[in-house]
Formats: structure tokens, sequence, C-alpha cells
């Protein structure tokens, strides 16, 4: 499995505002794992107030690139298991690389990810 890692700066469409900050712009990491034709997504952003940074989400993600490689077909709750001792520190990257895998498992399954999730549409 590959891990791909993009970063975006998404425009918000109006100020974000808390009490110790505004802004009007979001930094945003994209993660995609592929193996073979298929890939998933899953996403974080970078949070000031939470102490999240872009940089530190891909170097969280980037030390377990080569454990990443090797896996194959795990259930996706096995998955978060095997990755969480890694991410103690970096929820917000496990949360990004997670949802990329749940992605990724639900399309090799020919599922959308809210049918693997058990999920409906209805409401």
């Amino acid at each position: 499995m590959k891990v791909i890692l993009r970063t975006f700066t998404l425009q918000l469409k109006e100020q974000f505002t808390i009490a110790r900050d505004s802004y009007n712009e979001q930094e945003t990491l994209i993660v995609e794992l592929v193996d073979g034709p298929f890939s998933g997504l899953g996403e974080a952003t970078a949070k000031s107030y939470y102490g999240v940074t872009i940089k530190e989400m891909i170097t969280a993600i980037e030390r377990v690139s080569d454990e990443l490689e090797s896996l194959k077909n795990v259930a996706p709750n096995d998955f978060w298991h095997q990755m969480h001792p890694n991410f103690k520190e970096d929820m917000f990257a496990l949360c990004a690389l997670d949802v990329a895998y749940n992605d990724l498992y639900a399309k090799k399954q020919g599922k959308k990810l809210y049918e693997l999730w058990e999920l409906s549409t209805k409401n």
C-alpha cells in the first residue's frame, strides 16, 4: 500500500472566529492510500488551538510508512488498533489515516463507505 500526502490551503467562505483566534483559510492534509487500482482518501486540518500542525501530521504518518506498505487487507478495526500505538500524540493524523483506510477497504469490498459502516443515506 502506497501513501500519498497532499496539503492544501482552503479559503473559507466566511471568517471563522473563536475566543482565541480568527482565520479566513484552513490548512488541510489529504491522505491517500493506494493499493493496486484502489485508493482511499482521508483528511485532517491544522488546529492552532489544539497545537496541531500539518508538518507534525505528515511526520507522524511518514514514521509508519514502511508498516503501511506491508499491510495486506486487515479489517478496519484491526487497522486502527495496529496504528493507534504509533499516534497517541497525533490523533488528528490517525483520524485522517483511519478514514483513508476505511475508504480504501470499502472500495476493495465493492462498497461505498457508508455501506461499510452500515449507515443509510435515507435520512
